[in-house]
């Protein structure tokens, strides 16, 4: 709804009560990155990995910031692959929104091919995706 501010106090609040509370830096973080506020979104989501190495959101999250950043200096395809393959993995290639980070992270990287390859999967998981099917548009017209 584009609360973010007030979004961003409740989970400031949830927070002080419990700082280990990962889900809280999460949706923090994306408040952060919808606000293009890219440092503190950072923070947070290297907040949640700290506490849950194996969490698939945050590496997913870190790798959408990595690899999508309106600010050249948060942009770093290498770190977004790593974490986009990394979320990819722990959920098994189950999830089609990590997917669809997996195949911008692989786009940003020039890797064109396997980036239209991995967002098919995510399609066969969400068809109805209008998203996923732009990205692969955008993939298919940049393989031929």
């Amino acid at each position: 709804m584009s609360r973010h501010e007030e979004a961003i106090g409740d989970f400031n609040r949830a927070l002080a009560l419990d700082p280990r509370l990962a889900s809280a830096y999460l949706y923090r973080g994306l408040c952060r990155l919808a606000r293009s506020e890219y440092e503190p979104a950072l923070q947070d989501y290297t907040a949640a990995l700290d506490l849950d190495q194996d969490d698939a959101t945050a590496h997913n999250d870190l790798a959408w910031l990595y690899a999508t950043a309106g600010d050249a200096k948060f942009r770093d395809p290498a770190k977004a692959l790593e974490h986009a393959r990394k979320a990819a993995q722990i959920s098994k290639e189950k999830n089609a929104e990590i997917l669809d980070t997996l195949a911008r992270a692989l786009f940003v990287n020039g890797k064109i091919q396997e980036a239209e390859e991995t967002e098919k999967k995510a399609l066969n998981l969400d068809s109805d995706n209008k998203t996923f099917k732009d990205n692969l548009s955008t993939y298919s017209r940049r393989t031929r």
